[in-house]
């Protein structure tokens, strides 16, 4: 394979991690509303928030596994970049 194509590669699976991370997000900010908007319970907004994690705790995790492959797809794409870069000035 190529500096070019690894450098193609490395760009769209970044950019596809980042869709995902988009998707993930927005899935957790809807859910979140929803119980908020259906009325959170607690005694206070430090027990309303903790509540509302433990319920969301699905969403956080895949939300987070998300980001994380985000910044690694983008590690891969700034040393696809570089090895690419280097291989164009000979």
């Amino acid at each position: 394979m190529s500096y070019l194509e690894d450098l193609k590669t490395a760009q769209n699976e970044y950019t596809e991690a980042l869709v995902k991370h988009m998707e993930e997000t927005f899935d957790l900010k809807n859910a979140e509303a929803e119980i908020v908007a259906d009325g959170a319970e607690g005694k206070n907004q430090a027990e309303r928030d903790a509540k509302l994690r433990v319920r969301l705790q699905g969403y956080h995790d895949a939300e987070h596994a998300a980001n994380i492959n985000a910044i690694k797809a983008r590690g891969k794409f700034e040393n696809a970049s570089r090895y690419f870069e280097c291989d164009m000035k000979g």
